[in-house]
């Protein structure tokens, strides 16, 4: 008897609806969309969450097994960048951006009171936002001699008090994309690290390069939506439309894979990152489903992802 009304219990969460915030099981059809990628896409997942309080950064395998925590300390740790050759982590810890081995060992700072940041392609640059008295910047640092340029507002004076955000650096090291608030929340801007040939990209944010420099993701501006495009901003279409997860419409935290194969997000019932339910997916660039990777009740955010290739490859992604 105790058995029978343990098997109906559990029957009874895995068909809760996928709409429940507090979904921790997987339903019938995540469970074999996770079995249909077991074992198949190599390379590691980072990403931050708040499961154990405070944010603190973990890895899985790429089908979402493996998860291991990577930080332990008192302080906020989100945001996990992996360098483009997968041997470092760069991360915010509480106010300032940090880097640390992929096995979590050999923690230390990077820059101080630096905040939404990227690595560029060669992991030589580090592209990062400061803010002093209410303005913010834009600054681009040389991560082995150690100096450092204002790119934003300096190059570009019309952004001067605006908010500014998500920069990342083209694989060419030709441009900047990055998101404010001007002219009207939010903006995608594409600009040379000169301060010429500035555009508007696209309504949204978080934009990202594809390793070869000719795509682009981001969160388009009012659907929470996935987006890719051309750097043009003339070919642009949906990726993870609103809709197509079912009780999670708000999508964040695009992310390609090295390779250019994958894109892992995060989606949530709710657009909060603190209070909602955010889960790591992951969807293949040549179609089909996205596949959620974590079932836990706090939220996953800003995942990353890195695929081992051979140099010979490597260039044919280029």
């Amino acid at each position: 008897m105790k058995r029978a009304v343990w098997i109906i219990m559990t029957l009874l969460f895995i068909f809760i609806s996928p709409q429940s915030q507090s979904q921790t099981t997987p339903t019938l059809e995540e469970l074999k969309a996770l079995r249909s990628i077991r074992g198949k896409i190599p390379g590691t997942i980072v990403w931050s969450t708040l499961r154990d309080g405070k944010w603190q950064i973990y890895k899985m395998k790429a089908d979402g097994t493996g998860k291991v925590r990577l930080t332990y300390d008192e302080e906020e740790n989100h945001q996990p960048v992996l360098s483009k050759n997968g041997e470092w982590i760069y991360y915010q810890r509480d106010s300032d951006i940090y880097r640390m081995r992929s096995d979590g060992s050999n923690s230390q700072i990077v820059v101080r009171d630096g905040f939404s940041f990227d690595i560029s392609e060669y992991g030589l640059n580090l592209i990062y936002v400061i803010k002093e008295q209410d303005k913010y910047s834009i600054i681009l640092r040389d991560l082995e001699k150690g100096t450092k340029e204002d790119i934003i507002p300096s190059r570009v004076p019309e952004f001067k008090g605006k908010e500014l955000y998500c920069p990342t650096i083209s694989p060419d090291g030709q441009w900047l994309a990055f998101a404010s608030a001007y002219p009207k929340p939010w903006t995608i801007h594409m600009v040379k690290l000169d301060g010429s040939n500035r555009y508007r990209f696209a309504s949204g944010c978080m934009p990202q390069y594809r390793a070869d420099g000719l795509m682009v993701a981001w969160i388009r501006g009012g659907y929470h939506e996935v987006y890719i495009g051309t750097p043009d901003g003339k070919d642009q279409k949906p990726f993870v439309e609103q809709g197509s997860i079912p009780g999670r419409p708000h999508c964040y935290f695009p992310r390609w894979s090295n390779n250019g194969e994958y894109i892992v997000f995060a989606a949530s019932p709710h657009a909060d990152c603190g209070t909602s339910d955010y889960e790591i997916y992951i969807k293949s660039t040549k179609g089909g489903k996205a596949v959620r990777l974590t079932f836990h009740p706090k939220s996953d955010t800003w995942p990353d992802f890195f695929i081992p290739v051979s140099v010979k490859k490597r260039k044919a992604i280029r």
